[in-house]
């Protein structure tokens, strides 16, 4: 019994360390911004499995993929210049092998040309301001990222 017990814990383990959830990269999220023309956009994520087909949608196109076997089964989709500023929704789907789909997606993406870095907490605080005054830009879009100390935590950063 309890050799069998062991099985089906190691066997549960295993499943979950093979299959991982389909998602998009950290970094992408609703309401970001993608690179406009004149340069191309990667869109990339993570599949359940390896070598499954990966169709995905955005502004009325259609870009089709399939994960590749890595330690994770990873996608990647270059996108095509797009000259519109959006906003856009993205739409990833999985097609398994027994025709089954699952969707995730990304809502009110905007396109820009340039993106801005602003570093210290007081220049955030001024480009709200600057938000504020201007109505150009309500485009603008901040991200607020954590200071991470990877040597410290000894930890590894897969896609921040």
């Amino acid at each position: 019994m309890k050799n069998f017990v062991q099985f089906y814990v190691l066997l549960f383990v295993n499943i979950v360390l093979v299959n991982g959830e389909f998602r998009f990269a950290n970094y992408y999220q609703d309401h970001m911004v993608l690179q406009r023309a004149p340069q191309k956009s990667i869109v990339w994520g993570y599949s359940d499995t390896e070598n499954v087909s990966i169709i995905l949608t955005i502004n009325a196109q259609v870009y089709q993929t399939k994960s590749f076997s890595s330690n994770e089964n990873i996608w990647s989709i270059t996108l095509d210049a797009e000259s519109n500023e959006g906003p856009f929704e993205l739409v990833a789907t999985q097609i398994f092998s027994n025709r089954s789909k699952k969707t995730i997606s990304l809502r009110d993406i905007l396109g820009s040309p340039i993106f801005q870095r602003m570093t210290l907490p007081r220049r955030q605080y001024r480009a709200r301001q600057y938000r504020a005054r201007h109505h150009r830009a309500r485009h603008h879009r901040a991200l607020t990222l954590p200071r991470i100390d990877i040597i410290a935590h000894d930890t590894t950063a897969d896609d921040i």
